[in-house]
């Protein structure tokens, strides 16, 4: 992981923390959620701008996205939708994207996230932002109150244990048992025609 990625991080934690002293909630609370369980408050996402897309060199099925997600660079973000999704429906879109992933080497080329979908065997949309989302803004789950991990180390298994859980509701809108994604002060995350659809 980058230093910035680590930096931001630990700053979110700390605001994190002067608002629950600020506003007199325990912090008990935020830790048993934190410690206690594999829940959705330990994966960090993020809003990103697409601003360059390509066909990956070593593999047909992949893309690779530069995409700036208000960090001092670019990163490299891999995804399999070619066959799903033109290439034109994602350069230059806005898009959600979960940046504390382990990095990990996709046929040659290093992937630094991984992007946000609604998507079935059949079908897949990319998560719709609310007005007025830049890159950078937080999501945030308002009954999952806690702080994100500096790295999901592949072997504790965090981001395996959410997917089951996330998913849209009737509505389109993306939750984590039944908790919508949040951008503070903005509104939800949707995949408005596609309601009741798994998230991954």
């Amino acid at each position: 992981m980058n230093s910035n990625l680590k930096v931001e991080i630990s700053n979110f934690i700390q605001k994190t923390r002067r608002a629950e002293d600020i506003n007199g909630n325990e912090k008990t609370s935020t830790t048993l959620t934190r410690t206690a369980t594999n829940n959705i408050s330990r994966v960090f996402f993020k809003v990103g701008k697409v601003v360059d897309v390509k066909l990956h060199p070593n593999a047909d099925r992949l893309y690779v996205q530069t995409v700036d997600l208000a960090e001092n660079r670019t990163r490299t973000i891999i995804s399999g939708l070619v066959s799903r999704i033109p290439k034109e429906q994602i350069e230059g879109r806005m898009a959600l994207y979960a940046c504390n992933i382990k990095p990990v080497r996709m046929r040659g080329i290093i992937s630094e996230g991984m992007i946000i979908c609604a998507c079935t065997e059949e079908s897949v949309q990319i998560l719709e932002l609310p007005a007025g989302s830049v890159p950078g803004d937080i999501v945030s789950f308002p009954d999952y109150p806690g702080e994100p991990d500096l790295l999901l180390h592949p072997r504790n298994k965090i981001w395996e244990a959410v997917v089951p859980d996330l998913k849209t509701d009737e509505n389109g809108v993306a939750t984590y048992r039944g908790c919508p994604f949040t951008i503070k002060g903005k509104g939800v995350c949707k995949a408005p025609d596609s309601p009741n659809f798994p998230i991954k």
